[in-house]
C-alpha cells in the first residue's frame, strides 16, 4: 500500500519538525527578552481581573435583595424582582467579548473596557447565585426574629444574609 510519501520525504519532514519545536521551545537570546513588560502586562491582567470581579461581586450582593422573590413580596416589589431577575438573565447571556467590545466602542482600548465587561457579566452571574441563596433560606429564623419585635432589617440581616454569607464567593471560613 503507497500513501505517496517516501522514507526521504518523511525524513527530512521529521527534521523540519524537529527544527520547529525546538525554535519554538528553546530560547537561544534568552538574556534580551523583555521579561519586565511581560510580568507587567500578566499583573494588569491579573488586576483587571481582581477589580472586575471584587466590583461585580459587591453590586452583585447588593442587587441580589431585590431579585429575591421571598423578599421582594407583593405586586410592586414582585414586579422589580422579576426586572431585576431579567436584567441579571440579560447581562449574564451576552457574552463577556461582546460585552468588552461594547466597552472598547464606548471607553477606548484600555484596561478600562476589560473591568466593565467582567462587571457587567459577573453581575448577572453572581447576582442570579446570590438571589438563589437568598431564596433557599429558611423561614423559621425571621419569624422567630419577628416574635421577639426584630424590625426588617435586622430580620433580613440575621435570618436571610447570615445563613447565605457563605455562598458569597471567598467569604467561607478556613478550617484549620
Amino acid at each position: 500500500m503507497q500513501f505517496g510519501i517516501s522514507g526521504e520525504q518523511l525524513a527530512t519532514g521529521l527534521q523540519q519538525i524537529s527544527r520547529y519545536l525546538l525554535r519554538m521551545f528553546v530560547w537561544h537570546d534568552f538574556f534580551n527578552w523583555p521579561f519586565r513588560y511581560y510580568f507587567t502586562q500578566i499583573a494588569i491582567t491579573l488586576a483587571i481581573v481582581f477589580a472586575g470581579t471584587l466590583t461585580a461581586t459587591v453590586i452583585a450582593l447588593l442587587l441580589s435583595f431585590l431579585a429575591a422573590r421571598n423578599i421582594m413580596r407583593g405586586v410592586i416589589p414582585g414586579t422589580i424582582a422579576l426586572l431585576m431577575r431579567r436584567l441579571f438573565d440579560v447581562l449574564r447571556g451576552i457574552d463577556m467579548a461582546i460585552w468588552g467590545l461594547i466597552f472598547v466602542r464606548a471607553v477606548g482600548l484600555g484596561p478600562l473596557a476589560g473591568v466593565l465587561a467582567i462587571i457587567m457579566q459577573d453581575t448577572g452571574l453572581l447576582g442570579r447565585l446570590y438571589a438563589e441563596g437568598h431564596e433557599a433560606v429558611d423561614r423559621s429564623p425571621g419569624r422567630g426574629l419577628t416574635a421577639v419585635g426584630a424590625n426588617g432589617l435586622q430580620k433580613h440581616r440575621f435570618s436571610i444574609f447570615t445563613p447565605v454569607f457563605p455562598d458569597v464567593p471567598g467569604a467561607e471560613p478556613v478550617s484549620d
